[in-house]
């Protein structure tokens, strides 16, 4: 991958900061900047969410961003960026409406989740992020942070608490066990084949765990 940076004449980056460790490599490129413009939601130590695209509408702004940044590169394929981009956009439209038709009536509309990107997601679909923890290796919640996840399950009654799909299930498993609440998982779509995929099993998945 580093290879293909280094070779590459133009890079995009989701932006919002996810890309900081890269700062030296893209420093002598030319980078669009797909999370230009969007209204970013904050996220730890002051620092801006970065998890954008897991809004379809953001989603659809960062392809506009990437499409009208080729075509002034390129203007001989402007035609064709704007056909492929709107062929893409239609299909996020579908996701959007998707998710507040599935969405629209659910018992519970506040989510719990052992990893802190969803809030892009929540705010797409009307939906709260109740708490958020982030777990990383070595650095695993404390006991009064879990008894606050607790507490807060049993007195609102949420059914459901999240993780995120390629993360640790730990403590989501302790409180589970602790308040009787089911175990589900959720997927930032970074690795995913199929963004569409991973967003539809994401909106099916809340319907199961929250309906």
């Amino acid at each position: 991958q580093m290879r293909a940076v280094e070779q590459a004449k133009h890079i995009v980056i989701s932006g919002a900061g996810l890309e900081e460790f890269m700062a030296d490599v893209l420093t002598s490129r030319a980078v669009i900047d797909a999370s230009e413009g969007l209204a970013l939601l904050p996220g730890e130590e002051g620092e801006s969410d970065p998890h954008t695209w897991l809004a379809p509408e953001n989603m659809i702004a960062m392809t506009r961003t990437v499409e009208a940044a080729l075509a002034a590169e390129y203007p001989q394929h402007a035609a064709l960026f704007a056909e492929n981009a709107d062929i893409w956009c239609e299909k996020l439209d579908e996701l959007q409406s998707y998710g507040e038709q599935h969405l629209a009536d659910l018992s519970c509309r506040r989510l719990v989740t052992f990893h802190d990107g969803f809030a892009y997601f929540a705010q797409a679909f009307g939906l709260e992020i109740a708490a958020s923890m982030e777990i990383e290796a070595g650095s695993e919640p404390s006991a009064r942070e879990l008894e606050e996840i607790i507490s807060l399950l049993q007195d609102q009654n949420i059914p459901a608490v999240f993780t995120e799909i390629n993360g640790t299930a730990d403590a989501a498993e302790l409180v589970s066990r602790e308040t009787g609440c089911a175990v589900f998982s959720l997927d930032t779509a970074i690795s995913s084949v199929n963004y569409l995929s991973a967003m539809t099993q994401n909106i099916d998945t809340i319907k199961e765990a929250l309906g």
